[in-house]
């Protein structure tokens, strides 16, 4: 509904290394807080439910705050993601976006993400693209790193069929 979505798919991953195969099932839910507008900032919260291939299941949550300022957005989100196994400990990261809606159905932005891991944190920045029609999206961020630990390109395509 206008508030809470829930969905279910697929993820195919890759490198210069190896190529892309499927590596994990998704299972997500998000609810947005009130209506647009209704915050200085737009509250929403995230639950992820991760099984991969290999290795152990995760469970993510986002904080994510936004606003829409006429065309241009700005969203941040707070992540924290716990391996489902004794001992695991939580990973932190976050990301921040401004873009804008160039037409009906393009949003064109700026993307940083990272984790926060001490020396370890890794900074990734680039565009991203949107294209946004009655039901089909197709989401595509490319991110540079930034530091020693993310020395590589980062990147990310959606796409999402909605009903």
């Amino acid at each position: 509904n206008d508030h809470w979505m829930t969905s279910l798919y697929g993820v195919f991953a890759g490198s210069n290394t190896k190529s892309y195969q499927y590596d994990q099932t998704k299972l997500q839910t998000r609810y947005r807080f009130g209506e647009a507008g209704n915050f200085w900032l737009d509250p929403a919260v995230y639950f992820e439910y991760k099984i991969p291939v290999k290795g152990d299941a995760a469970l993510e949550f986002k904080q994510i705050l936004s606003k829409d300022f006429g065309s241009v957005n700005f969203t941040t989100n707070l992540i924290f993601e716990r391996k489902m196994k004794e001992g695991a400990v939580i990973e932190q990261g976050y990301s921040l976006a401004l873009s804008n809606l160039a037409s009906e159905t393009l949003r064109i932005g700026l993307e940083a993400k990272g984790t926060i891991n001490g020396d370890k944190s890794t900074l990734f920045i680039g565009p991203s693209f949107s294209l946004l029609t009655s039901g089909l999206k197709v989401i595509s961020t490319l991110g540079f790193g930034m530091n020693e630990a993310s020395k590589t390109i980062n990147l990310r395509n959606i796409f999402a069929w909605e009903f």
